[in-house]
C-alpha cells in the first residue's frame, strides 16, 4: 500500500515536471513548440482524456500546452487558451469554441455569424478529438468552454464592446414577423416537420442566414455511438441510433421566413417544400445529415417550382416521368454529385 502511494506521488511529480518543461518551451521558442505540438497534438489531447477519467490531476497544465486555430488570428496559426484569454472583452466569462472539419467551413458557418459581426472570437477545434477534449474539459481557469452551436441560452449577454459593434450595422432589414406571426409560424413548423424537431423558437442570433438547429447530436458523437452500436452487435451501426429531434431557430427577420409565413396559407405545397428544405439544410450546416441524397427529390420540384415562376408559368409541380421532370433530375443529381466531391 504504501509502495504504491509512493509510485503515485512520483508518476505525479515527473508528469508535472515534463508538462512544466514543455510549457518553459512554448514560451521560449513559439515556432518550436508549434512544431513540436502538430507532430504530437494528438498525444496530448489523448493525455488529456486519460487524465480527465483518472480525476484530472493535470488538467491545467495539459490544456496550457493545448494550440487551436482562432477567427482572431491567420490561417494554420495557433493560439493557446491563455492567448485566447488575453483577447477576451471585458467581462466575458466564456470561452467560445466551433468543431469543424477545416476553418473554411468553420468561417462560412451561420453559427458563426453573430460573433462575427460582435468581433467574438473564436476558438477553431478541427479535429474529431477536440469536440471530446472540450467537452471533457468544461472550464480553464475559472472560464466556461462553450460551443458556439449550443442553445443560445448559454451564451453571454452583450458585452462592452458589442454595442459598438452593433450600433455600426447599418444594413438595411426586413421587418420581423410579429408575435402573432410567430406563433402561427411556429405551430405551423411543428405541424409539418413533427417528431424532427423537440422546439421552435425565433432567434436573434442569425445575421445572414435564415435558420439554424441546435440542441443535436454532433457528426464526431455519431460517429462514436455507431461504432460501438457495431461492435456491440450492429453490424450496421445504424439500426439502433434513433434521430434525436433537434431545436429549430428561426431568423424572423431574415426574408426566406417571412416568405414562408405567407406562403404557408397561400400556397401550402409551395411552403412544404421550403420549410423541409429549410430544415435539411440547417442539418447540414450542423453536419448532421448523414446523406443529402435523400434531398433529390424536393430539390427538383423546387428547381421546377422556381423555373416555372422565372419564365412566367404558374407554380405547379412538373409531372413525374415527364421529359422536363428528367432533365431538371438529371441536373440536380449532377449539382449533388459535383458538391459531394
Amino acid at each position: 500500500m504504501q509502495d504504491s502511494r509512493l509510485m503515485d506521488k512520483l508518476s505525479t511529480a515527473v508528469v508535472r515536471r515534463i508538462l512544466k518543461f514543455l510549457d518553459d518551451q512554448s514560451r521560449v521558442d513559439k515556432e518550436k513548440y508549434d512544431k513540436f505540438y502538430r507532430n504530437f497534438a494528438y498525444y496530448l489531447k489523448e493525455g488529456m482524456l486519460e487524465d480527465q477519467h483518472a480525476g484530472g490531476k493535470h488538467k491545467e497544465h495539459i490544456m496550457k500546452l493545448l494550440r487551436f486555430e482562432s477567427t482572431s488570428a491567420g490561417p494554420r496559426e495557433l493560439v493557446s487558451f491563455d492567448d485566447y484569454m488575453a483577447q477576451m472583452k471585458p467581462n466575458q466569462q466564456n470561452i467560445y469554441y466551433f468543431c469543424a472539419s477545416d476553418r473554411q467551413t468553420a468561417l462560412a458557418s451561420p453559427y458563426m455569424e453573430q460573433f462575427a459581426k460582435k468581433k467574438r472570437a473564436v476558438l477553431l477545434l478541427l479535429e474529431e478529438i477536440d469536440e471530446f477534449v472540450a467537452m471533457n474539459a468544461g472550464t480553464y481557469k475559472g472560464k466556461k468552454l462553450v460551443a458556439i452551436d449550443s442553445s443560445e441560452d448559454d451564451f453571454e449577454p452583450l458585452l462592452e464592446g458589442d454595442e459598438a459593434d452593433k450600433a455600426g450595422d447599418d444594413a438595411p432589414k426586413i421587418a420581423a414577423l410579429t408575435e402573432e406571426q410567430q406563433r402561427a409560424l411556429e405551430n405551423y413548423v411543428r405541424g409539418v416537420l413533427g417528431k424532427k424537431v423537440n422546439a421552435v423558437k425565433f432567434s436573434t442570433r442569425l445575421v445572414n442566414s435564415p435558420a439554424v438547429v441546435t440542441g443535436f447530436l454532433s457528426a464526431p458523437l455519431r460517429k462514436m455511438m455507431k461504432g460501438m452500436m457495431a461492435a456491440g452487435g450492429d453490424p450496421t451501426g445504424l439500426g439502433g441510433l434513433p434521430d434525436i429531434p433537434a431545436t429549430l431557430e428561426l431568423n424572423p427577420s431574415h426574408e426566406v421566413v417571412s416568405a414562408l409565413c405567407v406562403l404557408k396559407d397561400s400556397k401550402p405545397d409551395v411552403a412544404q417544400l421550403v420549410l423541409e428544405q429549410l430544415y435539411d439544410n440547417a442539418c447540414i450546416a450542423a453536419g448532421i445529415m448523414d446523406d443529402p441524397r435523400t434531398m433529390l427529390d424536393r430539390l427538383t420540384n423546387i428547381l421546377s417550382v422556381t423555373a416555372k415562376s422565372a419564365m412566367g408559368v404558374g407554380a405547379e409541380n412538373v409531372s413525374a416521368g415527364s421529359e422536363e421532370h428528367v432533365r431538371i433530375k438529371v441536373g440536380a443529381e449532377h449539382v449533388m454529385k459535383n458538391g459531394s466531391n
